[in-house]
């Protein structure tokens, strides 16, 4: 698991990498761009049940930033490794805490709504 959120780490929290996906949630392409509504909208497009997504992405939510205290953490790092774990750190515990947030909200909107 550690493998799998390292990977996810580096692609979405490193500022000066581009976060363009190549699935859209919804219509949004960029991550910075979603927003429960799209998330809502992706759930149906793909037959997903709103509820047990919006249950996962808290779960994953809390693991990444669980996860990022971990390699934060971790001897291994030079100094100069540790100020941009860091930082790739606090942007993974921003965006996770946002997608947590709005996770509450992929349920409230109407079925005929989305799509």
């Amino acid at each position: 698991m550690t493998g799998l959120l390292t990977h996810l780490v580096t692609a979405y929290g490193a500022a000066q990498i581009e976060h363009d996906l190549a699935m859209a949630f919804g219509n949004e392409f960029n991550i910075q761009d979603v927003t429960p509504f799209a998330l809502a909208d992706h759930c149906v497009r793909c037959g997903i049940d709103r509820k047990f997504f919006a249950r996962e992405l808290k779960v994953l939510c809390a693991l990444a930033v669980q996860v990022t205290q971990d390699l934060s953490a971790d001897p291994v790092y030079t100094p100069d490794e540790r100020a941009f774990i860091h930082d790739l750190a606090k942007a993974v515990r921003e965006r996770a805490s946002l997608l947590s947030a709005m996770a509450v909200h992929i349920g409230r909107f109407k079925d005929s709504d989305l799509i």
